[in-house]
């Protein structure tokens, strides 16, 4: 399905008849972007698709007061007007070629006030489609319900909610009871539906029923009674069948909680471990602590102590330095004392033994000794302090080596402490994370789950190994005395075989849906959680579990989230944060979409029963509950979402996200949806920056005209 253009005729807000709407089919540039404020018609947009093809019953449950189609102001100034939604598209039909389909729905006052009270009421609808493909086909027209059909082969209603969605509404997707319209969406896209109506209908009254009904009309009174015999034991097989289906998704699902209880449990246990290390590390920090108090007080009155030796070796320095100076300058005492120097001068006498006359050159010079010799006292005050500095730089060393040792035992311990913090940091985040639920309550339910478990295996087994076969027994019997009198009644065995027939094409069927439907499932899987990878950067990953459901029917496929456990194992997440719900249904969503496009590549010889499609998706807020990453995550992965996307965004997400979106290649078409508001309000007209200009979103409303919204074109 390729989109081509959208009008809209006094729509909602939408007064009079918009111009042609153009839709992006470029390769690469294949997104179309509506640029809009709340209430400016961003959902109407998107409503305006859904609606031209279902009608109310199309709408979202978003779309407030969806019976009131026709835009007031206009329904007030002319009873008589209507209003109408035209969608111009492409479609491939297989074994005809490329179909140009016109669809137009109009709504008229008492139609729209008759649609209020009778839900089926939808307007009148019309369809018109030429073949592209073949020059001389004619053009067909339909209307009413042939209309509706023709549009429910292409789209049908139930996938609206996944090809034409509301950002805000899109985590269903992943609720883990799906409902069965959205279950019956998915299946619709992956092509599931065809074969599920085919069986469907073969196991219909008017054909199975019909073949089975006159067969036993053609038998005589006792092949009949043999036949509704037969049929009431097939029906206690199929109910005991049902039974056994039940009790196997029973099973599977008390199996499923066994062992996510066995795995939370695990990681209590390994909490309370973690319990035990924390008060372990608690304990030995206490000590930790107080030995560093210990040693900061031996510091400390160390210090004390011994401050002034520690800072004695810069005076030993000076005082050796004052000393030599003051003995090179003569004011140092010398070891020679003024009373032997005067003993010498009165013997006359040198030390050396020269002469010491008066008046001669050596008298004068021992005399000038006088000058700077002093007592002996004097001189042995002198000494004593040669020797405190000599003493004093003996010490130094020994203090500075005490002092390092006590340092060195502090800062051990200091550091001994600070790693210990950093673990019980750790420990206490992990406990924080898993804790919270104890063991015995838990071992509790896991002893409950394992009496359910067997109780299913205990009903399993009296179903599989009593119940069917003895049924099945009973029905080998009758079937085999049925044989022998069909044998007598030509037209009764000519109908059996047809009744045969018909039932080996149901399993047929039935066997072709599980084998698609497995392959499916792995395909799916894969894409879903590539996807998802390239839409966030958090650590987890996404997969696609696939859920039983009746027979007949595809399974359902719902998406879900793994992360990693203590034990480095994955486990579904519980509780998502509303972002990441909206990443995975967005990756699912694009799954689909994609698969819908390529199923011939399964290569399993099932074409023909599951035709491929390309699907456009039209999305209305996509980017609101998304973080920064993601945003732009998912704005540059838009051209790749679907073969052609339509996206309604505020200019809040525009200008986070601005610089990939007006990237070259991504944007093919772009709108802004202006809103004129009443004349005489008292508020300045609105421009917002859009590709680096100001564009005007938000104006009054020309004389005389009321307030509505408009479509401006940004396109050359």
């Amino acid at each position: 399905m390729l989109i081509k253009e959208l009008r809209l005729k006094n729509f909602r807000q939408f007064a009079g008849e918009t111009s042609p709407l153009y839709v992006s089919s470029t390769d690469g540039a294949s997104v179309t972007l509506f640029h809009g404020e709340m209430g400016h018609g961003k959902t109407t947009i998107l409503n305006a698709f859904r609606w031209v093809l279902h009608g109310r019953i199309g709408v979202s449950d978003r779309f407030t007061d969806s019976h009131s189609i026709i835009n007031r102001y206009v329904a007030e100034s002319d009873p008589s007007a209507s209003a109408s939604v035209s969608l111009v598209f492409l479609q491939h039909v297989q074994n005809e070629g490329d179909m140009h389909v016109s669809i137009k729905r109009t709504v008229t006052a008492r139609q729209q006030t008759d649609s209020g009270a009778v839900p089926g009421n939808y307007g009148d609808l019309e369809v018109v489609t030429i073949n592209k493909t073949d020059a001389n086909s004619i053009t067909a027209s339909y209307t009413g319900p042939d209309a509706q059909n023709y549009i429910n082969s292409i789209i049908p209603e139930g996938i609206l909610d996944i090809l034409f969605f509301d950002g805000e509404g899109i985590d269903q997707l992943m609720e883990e009871n799906q409902s069965e319209d959205m279950a019956a969406a998915v299946r619709n896209i992956l092509g599931f539906s065809v074969l599920e109506r085919a069986i469907e209908d073969l196991s219909h009254s008017d054909v199975l029923g019909y073949f089975e009904g006159e067969r036993n009309a053609s038998a005589d009174e006792l092949l009949a009674a043999k036949y509704s015999e037969e049929k009431v034991l097939i029906e206690k097989v199929a109910v005991e069948t049902a039974n056994l289906a039940d009790f196997r998704t029973k099973k599977k699902k008390l199996e499923s909680d066994c062992e996510a209880t066995k795995l939370k449990l695990k990681d209590c246990r390994e909490v309370a471990d973690l319990t035990k290390d924390q008060d372990a590390l608690m304990k030995k920090m206490e000590r930790d602590e107080k030995s560093q108090a210990k040693a900061l007080q031996e510091l400390k009155a160390f210090m004390r102590k011994h401050a002034f030796f520690l800072v004695s070796k810069r005076l030993l320095s000076e005082g050796t330095r004052l000393e030599r100076k003051f003995r090179d300058e003569g004011k140092f005492p010398a070891p020679i004392t003024a009373s032997y120097i005067n003993e010498l001068l009165t013997k006359g006498v040198c030390l050396c033994g020269r002469p010491l006359a008066p008046n001669t050159p050596e008298h004068d010079h021992v005399h000038e000794g006088l000058s700077f010799a002093r007592d002996a006292q004097f001189h042995e005050a002198a000494s004593s302090v040669g020797k405190v500095l000599a003493d004093l730089a003996d010490n130094t060393e020994s203090l500075r080596s005490e002092l390092e040792s006590l340092r060195d035992k502090y800062i051990v311990i200091d550091d001994e402490i600070i790693r210990d913090d950093a673990n019980l940091k750790g420990i206490q985040a992990q406990i924080l994370k898993y804790g919270g639920v104890e063991v015995k309550a838990l071992e509790a339910k896991l002893l409950d789950l394992g009496g359910e478990i067997s109780l299913c295996n205990s009903h399993i087994a009296r179903v599989e190994d009593v119940v069917l076969p003895d049924l099945n027994s009973q029905l080998d019997s009758l079937r085999t005395e049925i044989a022998s009198l069909a044998l007598r009644s030509e037209q009764s065995a000519l109908m059996e075989r047809r009744v045969e027939i018909v039932k080996q094409a149901i399993s047929r069927l039935q066997e072709l849906l599980r084998i698609r439907a497995e392959r499916v499932g792995v395909k799916l899987n894969e894409i879903v959680n590539r996807n998802f990878q390239s839409l966030t950067d958090i650590e987890g990953r996404a997969r696609v579990v696939r859920k039983s459901r009746l027979e007949g029917q595809a399974d359902a496929f719902i998406p879900e989230i793994l992360i990693k456990n203590l034990s480095g194992e994955w486990i579904p997440e519980t509780g998502v944060n509303t972002g990441r719900r909206q990443c995975l249904s967005l990756a699912f969503i694009s799954g689909l979409v994609e698969l819908a496009s390529s199923k011939a590549s399964f290569d399993d010889g099932l074409d023909e029963y599951f035709p491929s499609n390309d699907y456009p998706v039209v999305m209305d807020a996509p980017f609101g509950v998304l973080d920064s990453v993601s945003s732009a995550k998912l704005a540059s992965s838009l051209p790749a979402f679907a073969n052609q996307v339509v996206c309604l965004i505020n200019y809040s997400s525009y200008k986070n996200i601005k610089d990939t979106l007006d990237a070259p290649g991504v944007i093919g078409r772009r709108y802004v949806l202006f809103h004129a508001y009443d004349s005489n309000e008292v508020r300045e007209p609105r421009t917002e920056v859009i590709l680096g200009q100001p564009v005007l979103v938000a104006g009054p409303a020309a004389s005389g005209s009321f307030v509505h919204s408009e479509v401006l074109s940004l396109n050359p």
